[in-house]
């Protein structure tokens, strides 16, 4: 396909050039993508649920001994939390850096 282009008094023929475009296939996108997700829920849940755990023994102190007080629920809840990161840092950094390592080794596959 050729297109003509006028610059001042000069007359310019361009044609336009095909382009390959490279695309995954549907089912490798859906599969990266659910690994993806699978990952970040393993890796994430250790700490939900010691967020979980210790904010239902918190509520069931507080009503037991009907304190309401706002600090007495985040305080147990945050050191839970980073209990549970420190303890499951290294698993954690094992997984990621698995899934990153496997994405990286496959790259020639998405590009194809």
């Amino acid at each position: 396909m050729q297109a003509d282009l006028k610059v001042g008094l000069y007359e310019y023929q361009l044609s336009t050039a095909h382009y390959r475009v490279h695309t995954m296939p549907e089912a490798l996108v859906v599969g990266v993508v659910r690994q993806a997700i699978e990952t970040a829920m393993a890796v994430s849940l250790p700490m939900l649920l010691a967020g979980l755990v210790a904010g239902v023994l918190v509520s069931i102190f507080q009503t037991v001994t009907s304190i309401q007080d706002s600090v007495l629920g985040f305080i147990p809840r945050a050191l839970a939390i980073f209990a549970a990161f420190a303890l499951t840092f290294p698993w954690m950094l094992r997984v990621l850096t698995g899934f990153s390592s496997d994405l990286i080794r496959r790259l020639p596959e998405f590009v194809r």
